[in-house]
């Protein structure tokens, strides 16, 4: 591992940053990590330390949206450790990844592995769902079972769907689980409550108890997210139970408050088709004429505008990231169910789970979401693509059109987020170079502030020692005086010792010539005596002046006059080493400055230009998906024009009808069956229960 990087730290540093919602920071840190370590892999790494990082990553990704990367990191943590707290999270976001793409084996491998009891409640259900839709029943049943006696945000849909797969099981089931359709319906409430009673409406239709199945239809909650397949629901159930009046009213109905969705065309043939079995045969020419004129208009206006506005609703719905609306699973039925977006081991759990702790219970996950047809049409609304009714709306409601365009769809719209991930990642990394950059330039800026500060600094300190310097020379100048005083006086009063010695010493010198043989010895050595004392004094003060110097420089006054000088030259000197050692500084920094100013360092024009990088590829991602979803849509827009055309001619034909009966004087009623092409009960007949609902339709923001 290279020399100053702590892996441990760098991993929980990242592991807090992800913790507290800063997504992209981690992974960048995450991202400089392997490419420190260890290049493009993470062998650098220990088994714990590369599990950590995996497990990072994966949570990183799941946030982002970057399904590709997320199967990638969880597949390789699965790899190292399969049964721990982080790779029960894993699992289940991959058990998510996979439902939204279809691949209900990948769903069943995975939830092969771990241990089932921890599994957080999202993941239990897509699991359960995989099993329904891939055909075990019995699978799904006990799934289902389980999470309805477990409690939680998803029993009340598991009660739902444990009783449409019993009832699919088993045909024998199809009243008992009418029963207990309707009885677990009382136990519920919200949405699953409303669910529940679609459902048992249902159950009833096809048991040919239509009485019972319009009146369950009639109790779901009109703002609920089944209500458009209730109301549809009630309208055929009412036409089954002969109720003809009560059944054109509803369709009516449904044709009116519903307009973008495709059975709206055969609601408003059924309306005229009932008025006509009603024996309303001029009433019904009318309406059918009318029917026909609008339909001509429509898809008058489909072909004549249809281009440009398909275009545009495609590069708009990209946009504001709201085509996934075009492959949302048959919103019109309410069956759909979103799960948070948030992925499992948010906040504490994460840290929980990093450290290896035994898996926690998933305490903050919340219930899931109905996907209502109003909650798409309220996003469509932000974008003003046209009133209901007009393009682009009855386009994306319609059905896929072209095989394997959903998943088609999620591999294009998760390379986009990837892109997205990667502009944003490199935008990170660019504002990180640029306050570098503001720092460094604020730190040459601090450093002027300073240079300037230090150099009055020194101004002042040279006015001081000029003045100190005055001082010293006036000081000197009077110690030199002061000197050259005692040494005169010193110097003279040796000189008069000396000469008074000499007289002494040439008087004794004379006595002793004078009167020699005739002193007296006593007198004789006294005379020695006073010529010995008179050369001693000689003596002295040629001593004196031989070492006056001396003594007056070993004087503490005079000894510091030249330690002071010598000091006050070498705090000249050092003061002029500083200016220069200022003055070069002054020089690097401002030579900084004038090329950070001047011009980007290398590294911040590598990030930039990883932005650029990362900008072309996102919005290459982007013409791609929006080329797929224009595709998309054209075919639905054809789709739609011939089931337009089919219900033009359905309106023709019933106009005709009428008029016939009409012309031999008799209407159609007496429960007299005309079944207009396209119009039959079959075609517009309530969804079977087997529509399971789809768990993991995507959540946009």
């Amino acid at each position: 591992m290279p020399r100053g990087v702590n892996a441990d730290q760098e991993l929980r540093i990242a592991a807090f940053e992800l913790a507290n919602g800063q997504t992209i920071a981690a992974l960048d840190r995450l991202d400089w990590l392997v490419r420190t370590v260890a290049g493009d892999s993470t062998a650098a790494l220990s088994d714990t330390q590369r599990a950590q990082l995996l497990y990072l990553q994966s949570q990183v990704y799941a946030r982002l949206g970057m399904g590709e990367e997320l199967r990638q990191a969880g597949a390789a943590l699965l790899a190292i450790d399969g049964s721990g707290a982080a790779a029960t999270a894993v699992r289940g976001e991959l058990m998510l990844d996979a439902y939204r793409r279809g691949d209900d084996a990948r769903v069943l491998e995975l939830a092969n592995g771990g241990d089932p009891s921890a599994r957080p409640a999202p993941a239990a259900f897509v699991v359960g769902l995989a099993r329904y839709r891939s055909g075990d029943l019995a699978g799904a049943e006990q799934q289902f079972a389980q999470m309805r006696t477990q409690g939680g945000p998803y029993a009340a849909y598991a009660a739902v769907m444990h009783a449409l797969a019993t009832a699919r099981g088993d045909s024998t089931q199809a009243a008992p689980a009418y029963a207990a359709m309707r009885a677990l319906a009382d136990s519920l409430d919200g949405a699953a409550r409303d669910a529940a009673r679609l459902t048992a409406a249902q159950l009833a239709f096809q048991g040919g108890q239509y009485d019972s199945a319009a009146a369950l239809a009639s109790t779901v909650d009109s703002a609920s997210a089944v209500a458009v397949q209730a109301l549809l629901t009630r309208a055929w159930s009412l036409y089954r139970a002969h109720r003809v009046d009560e059944a054109g009213a509803a369709f009516a109905e449904f044709a009116r408050r519903y307009p973008d969705l495709p059975a709206r065309d055969e609601a408003r043939v059924m309306a005229g088709q009932i008025m006509l079995e009603a024996g309303h045969a001029d009433a019904a020419a009318a309406y059918f004429d009318a029917l026909a004129d609008s339909l001509h208009r429509e898809v008058a206006q489909l072909r004549s505008r249809g281009p440009q506005l398909l275009g545009d609703a495609s590069r708009h719905l990209v946009e504001q990231r709201l085509s996934g609306i075009m492959f949302a699973d048959d919103p019109q039925t309410g069956r759909a169910v979103t799960v948070s977006s948030q992925p499992f081991g948010a906040g504490t759990e994460l840290l929980v789970s990093f450290e290896g702790a035994p898996a926690p219970r998933w305490p903050n996950i919340p219930a899931p979401d109905a996907l209502s047809f109003a909650m798409l049409t309220r996003r469509l609304d932000t974008l003003g693509l046209g009133p209901a009714g007009a393009l682009p709306r009855r386009v994306l409601f319609a059905d896929a059109a072209t095989d394997g365009s959903a998943a088609a769809y999620v591999t294009r719209a998760q390379a986009l987020r990837s892109a997205e991930v990667a502009v944003a990642l490199a935008q990170h990394r660019l504002d990180e170079e640029e306050r570098m950059r503001a720092a460094r330039v604020a730190v040459m800026e601090g450093l002027g502030r300073l240079i300037a500060q230090r150099n009055a600094d020194l101004d002042t300190m040279a006015g001081r020692i000029a003045s100190m310097q005055d001082s010293l020379a006036h000081v000197l100048a009077s110690l030199d005086s002061s000197r050259a005083r005692i040494r005169a006086f010193i110097t003279d009063q040796a000189a008069a010792a000396r000469e008074a010695a000499a007289r002494n010493e040439a008087v004794a010198d004379s006595i002793t010539n004078t009167l020699s043989g005739i002193i007296h010895p006593d007198e004789a050595a006294a005379v020695a005596l006073e010529a010995a004392a008179a050369r001693e004094y000689r003596a002295t003060a040629d001593e004196i002046e031989r070492n006056l110097e001396a003594a007056i420089a070993r004087h503490p006054v005079v000894s510091l006059h030249d330690s002071v000088a010598a000091r006050l030259e070498r705090s000249r000197a050092l003061l002029a080493d500083t200016r220069a050692a200022v003055a070069t500084t002054a020089q690097i920094a401002g030579g900084e400055r004038t090329a950070l100013d001047a011009e980007e360092d290398a590294a911040t024009r590598e990030a930039r230009a990883a932005v650029a990088a990362a900008e072309a590829r996102r919005d290459a991602a982007a013409a791609d998906l929006v080329a797929l979803v224009h595709a998309e849509m054209a075919a639905r827009a054809e789709r739609l024009i011939a089931s337009l055309e089919h219900d033009v001619e359905a309106a023709e034909f019933g106009s005709a009808s009428a008029l016939f009966f009409k012309s031999v004087g008799q209407g159609a009623g007496s429960g007299t069956r005309v079944d207009a092409p396209g119009a039959s009960g079959a075609s517009l007949s309530p969804a079977s229960p087997a529509r399971m609902p789809s768990g993991a339709a995507p959540r946009e923001r």
